[in-house]
This record gives structure tokens, C-alpha cells and sequence, in this order.
């Protein structure tokens, strides 16, 4: 098994590092009109997966999964989980990176896809 090496996101410099894909959503599938409001009341699991690219070509993929207290019977605030990767700019192991960060997370499967897609429609690595 490899090192893990710990990133703190809250230290990734937004100047020095760009969102190169991104996919977001949540499980809420009750009435629209009320889905802000549930978010809120912590109704809904949310999703967050983004691919995150330096000047020098390296890449961070992070994945995060924030669980409905409500669904699984506990306090505030629920499961949090997160993952994340360092990855060489290569397009393959890249591809590979964001569906293991996914699965890790355990992120619905179209969050995955639409991560992946994200990056190959909009945001090719340099």
C-alpha cells in the first residue's frame, strides 16, 4: 500500500490551483420548491468531486461525501467522509484517480460520471 499523504484543502491556494472538473448534487428527491430548505435541515446526503490542477501540471482530485443526519438516525452533522488524490498529469491514471475517490467517498456513480465528463468535455490536462 502506498503512503497516504494528508492534504489540507483549506491550505490549497485558489490562486495556485483550478477546478479542472467538477460534479456536485445531493440526494434530495422530495418536492423542488422545498429542496434549499431541506439541504438545510440536513434532509439529503451531499456530494462534491472536483479534479483541481496546478501550474506545474500536477493534479488533486478530492471527493467529499456529507451524509443526512436524519437518514442515518444520527446527531448534526452525520457521516462526513473524504478522500483524495496526488496525481502525475497522466489521462489515464487521472480517469482512474477520480473513480477511486468516488468509490472511497462512496459517491453515486453518476457523480462519477459526471466528474469524468466534466473534465473531458470542458478541461483537457495540460
Amino acid at each position: 500500500m502506498e503512503p497516504r499523504l494528508k492534504i489540507l484543502m483549506s491550505n490549497v491556494l485558489k490562486e495556485e490551483w483550478k477546478v479542472v472538473a467538477f460534479a456536485a448534487g445531493d440526494s434530495y428527491q422530495g418536492d423542488p420548491t422545498r429542496h434549499a430548505e431541506a439541504i438545510r435541515q440536513g434532509e439529503a446526503d451531499e456530494y462534491d468531486l472536483r479534479v483541481l490542477q496546478h501550474a506545474d501540471g500536477r493534479l488533486i482530485v478530492h471527493g467529499m461525501l456529507i451524509a443526512a443526519p436524519s437518514a442515518w438516525g444520527a446527531p448534526a452533522n452525520g457521516e462526513c467522509r473524504h478522500a483524495g488524490e496526488l496525481v502525475a498529469c497522466q489521462w489515464h491514471d487521472l480517469i482512474s484517480a477520480i473513480q477511486r475517490v468516488g468509490q472511497e467517498c462512496r459517491l453515486p456513480p453518476l457523480i462519477i460520471c459526471e466528474c469524468i465528463a466534466d473534465l473531458s468535455a470542458n478541461h483537457e490536462p495540460q
